[in-house]
């Protein structure tokens, strides 16, 4: 058990190209490593508790690590015994291993003793997402990603907003004025500008938790060109593609990975292999504030302690 009296945030070096980082959500502290901006080591979640001398006591709840930004390997939840209460083996982000508990015949809470999901590809060569309903989604927080080219070069380089620019220009794909998707934008509009240089990719995305198959589930739902129109210009939205409408365009785009399940610029966003920081989110800005302050990276910490919420409710903790 760690024991802490003071509530105070920091960080430190541990390795070349990776830091080890600490702070706070809520009443928990949240230990974690960053590594090319993205999580990227090991992650654990201490629970606060007070012992009978008035003590400020914290013990591991959740540990895991992650691998550029995703779950991978073990990840347990624990009581404050120590116990494991849940245990999962993630192999990427959509499939995992349930390990603890094992499912008994007739437990009220039904935990998932087999995958229900896995990804497969239609005839439009890109991964379909697993069907669901309203009513089996909950805890919703939407976010917005900056996609930096230095960290996407795959995705986020010239020659492919060029093809984009041009699919706009012919009314191959739809722009339009804003993330809201209101009013489709002219493809008339794009034909002088041939001479855009992109300076990144933002996405809007939602982060929710998929009561059926019990696990989260980041899904795309726009994705927007950020350019500058002349060399000394201020860089600007261009428009917003909704991200459902140019699956089918990124996935022409052949690409090597060293994941065989990734062939193309479509794999690629599937298996969330793209490196983003979240810039805005639906939150209070000064909780967004406060998790930047420490690294950006500690916004996806949050996302993630929702699910670990989860985990002990579905858990009965």
């Amino acid at each position: 058990m760690l024991k802490k009296t003071f509530a105070i945030i920091f960080f430190m070096p541990i390795i070349i190209h990776a830091q080890k980082f600490e702070g706070f959500i809520d009443d928990k502290l949240i230990s974690f490593e960053v590594k090319n901006s993205q999580l990227d080591g090991s992650y654990t979640s201490f629970q606060k508790t007070i012992d009978n001398k008035g003590e400020i006591l914290y013990w591991p709840l959740v540990t895991g690590n992650f691998s550029e930004g995703q779950r991978i390997g073990i990840w347990t939840l624990n009581d404050e015994k120590g116990n494991v209460i849940f245990e999962r083996i993630y192999s990427d982000p959509f499939e995992f291993e349930q390990i603890v508990p094992i499912l008994p015949n007739n437990e009220a809470i039904q935990l998932l003793g087999e995958q229900v999901y896995h990804p497969s590809k239609d005839s439009n060569q890109f991964y379909n997402y697993f069907p669901l309903q309203e009513r089996e989604v909950s805890i919703i927080s939407r976010v917005w990603r900056e996609l930096p080219p230095e960290k996407n070069t795959e995705l986020v380089n010239q020659n492919i907003f060029n093809d984009i620019l041009i699919g706009i220009q012919t009314g191959k794909i739809t722009a339009y004025n804003d993330e809201q998707f209101r009013g489709i934008t002219p493809s008339e509009t794009f034909k002088d500008l041939s001479n855009l240089e992109l300076v990144s990719f933002r996405i809007k995305e939602d982060f929710f938790i998929d009561n059926t198959r019990q696990m989260s589930e980041t899904r795309i739902l726009g994705l927007c060109p950020v350019v500058k129109k002349s060399k000394d210009a201020e860089p600007e939205e261009l428009c917003w593609l909704y991200y459902p409408y140019v699956r089918s365009f990124l996935s022409e785009y052949k690409i090597e990975n060293d994941n065989p399940k990734i062939e193309n610029l479509d794999d690629l966003i599937f298996y969330r292999e793209i490196n983003g920081s979240i810039y805005k989110d639906n939150r209070i800005d000064k909780l967004h504030e406060e998790l930047t302050k420490i690294h950006p990276a500690f916004n996806d910490c949050y996302l993630f302690e929702l699910e670990h919420e989860y985990w002990k409710k579905i858990t009965g903790n």
